[in-house]
């Protein structure tokens, strides 16, 4: 039995792993041979002896010294985790190559047949790597903690096509292109509490890379928290960059000093842009020469845009005089949504090609309760790099609660401390607690000028007040009152404050007034403006003011009520029309001089449609022989008149067709056998039944006369159905019989 005991200490320290199984303990030393049993009085030489010879469970020691690298082939399991570690944390240096290393990193975790599974690399310094520190290749459940990692050719620690890898607590600095590099389609990793800084690109890159296979292209549920990133991108790359990073948690992490950007979200290489991630309590704040504080890009290859982001709690500045909080490719992102942040107030919808000021970007919907602060403000000592928060910063109690994603802050302090979340990675410390700022008023609507009572709702004890009524003017009262003289919508901010701090409260739009009803104001159009009688116009109301009734004079006599009426105005001229309007607070009238201008029809000729020979006796033609001058004529022989006197008298009837009349004449052309005739002309008078004589003349001659004659006052001379009557009466002067020819009779008209 004592030689079984002591056999068994030879090889090493035996301990029960987690499944029941015995666990060894294995050392290695500079001064050790990898023909030793690997006992602490017996180490092995090499790092790489060490990991090839280990069983799942078992432990490496390294003492302190420089050492080769080594290249880890074989897994462990998870109830037997294999350890590779240094003996006191930066006490043991890796700084050249084993013959293994086959990528020219140091340490090197990679089988091409099998997936390597289940080890702890802990606390080593590895320096001047050729290509990585650290570098693992289609991995599973592979903890990289505690290490120190500088001057690489190229990646400090690097991860291709690894799940589940748990990197923290590591320092990183000083490397060709990034301090953490997550390639390809790797999911579930946690990035916790590194410091990364002084890299030539990103702090920390996450590449999805649909390029390579197998895998989806996206890298998925990872959580990046409480890293500290400074210094970073001088040659590009943002303090933490996501190309292709979905599903994700980035929370109380600090970043300063980048000089490209803080966090960036895209896909260039990946097959989908960043999307659903939650970007929480993390405090960003930029050089002078750096880029957006968090940058939302376009996806570049046509691969999906990043969508359904939440950025809240976050502290967002940058004291360049372009560039500002956020940037996006759009004002409306897909599922955007971005709350309780403080910011500088700048932003961008265009990729950062132009900048805007809060109020526009809020009036996308996008913070809302989001505050602007200066460093100052904020931090405790920023110049020295501590940016936790000092008393009084308005970034305390200022965020929502997220106890879901967020229940600490980067040093472990719970959250919340006070009355609310702190906004940024650090939550000040309890102490007593300042007022909490409410308020209410009323009436919150009418019509200028309105009086509002304000009253204070604070709780905590508050002993200071300033209002903000939204148009310029303020108090100091605790429950003031104000009287709005404009119409608008007015937000209100109540600040309190107390000894140990103060509170804000916005209610935008809080209080909307109207503007005081006005009396309308007249006004309209009408079309057409001018045309031959009879001519329909359709007028239009054009008033201001919202009259509620409406009055119109068409000048020639006619009026309405209508709002929109249309009137036809029936006989030529110039006519002036005026409208007048009324509502509730008065009337007013607009009157257009000769607004519509009417002009006559144009005459045309009647021929009669019939006749009668009312004295005299007819030799020859009919109403139609006197429709031309031709060789057609109605030849009449006089008769006794009156006494011993002989003439003729004819009616013509015309049928014109029309409904008034605004002009007429008449035509004859006849001759007579004897001279000296005297003729005499009627037209009947539909107005009064009688007969008027519009013309008396003497006829000298036998020849062939023409008489035209011009009726003045013509509209008492057509009846309803449009019929005109003329009665020529010829002779009685004469005691001779003779003979009476008409060769044209005709009436000339307009309506």
């Amino acid at each position: 039995m004592k030689l079984f005991r002591f056999a068994l200490l030879s090889l090493g320290t035996l301990v029960v792993s987690a499944s029941g199984t015995l666990a060894t303990t294995y050392h290695v030393s500079t001064s050790g041979s990898d023909s030793g049993t690997g006992s602490q009085s017996q180490p092995w030489r090499t790092l790489q002896h060490a990991v090839d010879t280990i069983a799942p469970g078992d432990t490496i020691i390294v003492e302190p010294g420089s050492y080769a690298g080594c290249r880890i082939g074989r897994s462990g399991t998870a109830s037997a985790v294999c350890t590779l570690k240094a003996a006191s944390p930066g006490s043991v240096v890796i700084n050249s190559l084993a013959p293994t290393n086959r990528h020219g990193s140091l340490i090197e975790v990679e089988n091409f047949d099998v997936t390597v599974r289940y080890w702890v690399i802990d606390g080593f310094e590895l320096a001047g790597g050729t290509r990585s520190g650290v570098d693992l290749r289609d991995t599973d459940f592979i903890t990289i903690q505690n290490c120190i990692v500088h001057n690489s050719g190229r990646t400090g620690i690097f991860m291709a096509f690894c799940y589940h890898p748990l990197i923290q607590n590591n320092e990183s600095y000083s490397n060709g292109e990034h301090g953490i590099y997550q390639s390809n389609s790797g999911d579930f990793p946690i990035i916790r509490a590194n410091n990364l800084h002084d890299n030539a690109a990103a702090g920390l890159h996450m590449n999805g890379d649909r390029n390579f296979t197998p895998g989806d292209g996206i890298i998925s549920f990872a959580v990046v928290e409480k890293n500290i990133i400074w210094e970073n991108g001088r040659l590009g790359g943002s303090g933490i960059n996501c190309d292709g990073v979905s599903d994700s948690v980035i929370r109380n992490n600090l970043l300063y000093g980048n000089h490209a950007s803080g966090i960036s979200l895209y896909a260039i290489d990946a097959a989908e842009g960043s999307s659903r991630n939650r970007v929480y309590n993390n405090t960003i704040v930029m050089p002078a020469d750096g880029r957006w504080c968090i940058n939302i890009s376009a996806s570049s290859e046509g691969q999906p845009d990043p969508a359904g982001n939440d950025v809240r709690n976050n502290i967002l500045f940058t004291p360049h005089a372009f560039r500002g909080s956020i940037s996006t490719y759009g004002p409306a992102v897909s599922g955007f949504q971005s709350d309780y942040n403080v910011v500088v107030g700048r932003f961008s919808t265009d990729g950062g090609g132009s900048s805007m000021p809060l109020s526009a970007w809020q009036g996308f919907g996008f913070d809302t309760h989001s505050i602007i602060a200066t460093p100052d403000q904020l931090f405790n000592n920023p110049g020295a790099g501590d940016y936790s928060l000092r008393p009084g910063s308005p970034a305390i109690d200022a965020g929502v609660s997220l106890p879901g994603d967020v229940r600490d802050d980067i040093v472990g302090a719970t959250r919340p401390q006070g009355r609310g979340y702190d906004i940024g990675c650090y939550e000040a410390a309890g102490g007593a607690i300042g007022p909490l700022a409410d308020f209410s008023a009323g009436p919150l609507t009418g019509q200028a000028p309105l009086t509002v009572q304000f009253a204070d709702l604070s709780t905590g004890g508050a002993t200071g007040w300033t209002w903000d009524f939204g148009d310029g003017a303020t108090s100091a009262e605790r429950n003031p009152s104000h009287t709005y003289l404009i119409a608008g919508s007015f937000a209100i901010t109540l600040t309190v404050s107390n000894s140990a701090g103060q509170s804000t409260k916005l209610r935008p739009g809080y209080i909307m007034v109207a503007a005081p009803p006005s009396a309308p104001v007249a006004d309209f159009t009408a079309s057409p403006l001018g045309g031959i009688a009879p001519l329909r116009v359709q007028f239009t109301d054009l008033s201001s003011g919202a009259p509620t009734s409406w009055a119109w004079d068409f000048g020639d006599g006619a009026t309405s009520a209508e709002r929109n009426p249309s009137h036809t105005y029936l006989s030529a001229g110039s006519f002036t029309v005026g409208l007048t309007v009324a509502g509730a607070a008065g009337q007013s009238g607009r009157v257009r001089g000769n607004y519509i201008v009417v002009t006559p029809p144009a005459a045309r000729d009647f021929f009669c449609a019939m006749l009668s020979v009312d004295a005299g006796k007819r030799l020859a033609g009919d109403h139609g022989s006197v429709h031309a001058s031709d060789d057609s004529f109605l030849l009449l022989k006089a008769t006794r008149l009156d006494g011993d006197k002989f003439g003729d008298a004819v009616t013509y009837v015309f049928e014109t067709g029309l409904g008034s009349l605004s002009s007429l004449s008449f035509t004859s052309e006849s001759r007579s056998s004897k001279a000296r005739q005297r003729q005499q002309m009627f037209l009947f008078n539909a107005s009064s039944g009688e007969w008027d004589l519009v013309d008396t003349r003497t006829l000298t001659t036998t020849d062939e006369t023409t008489v035209s004659v011009q009726v003045p006052a013509p509209s008492a001379y057509i009846s309803t159905a449009g019929q005109v009557r003329l009665r020529i009466r010829t002779g009685d002067t004469r005691s001779a019989k003779w003979k009476h020819s008409i060769d044209l009779l005709k009436i000339t008209a307009a309506p």
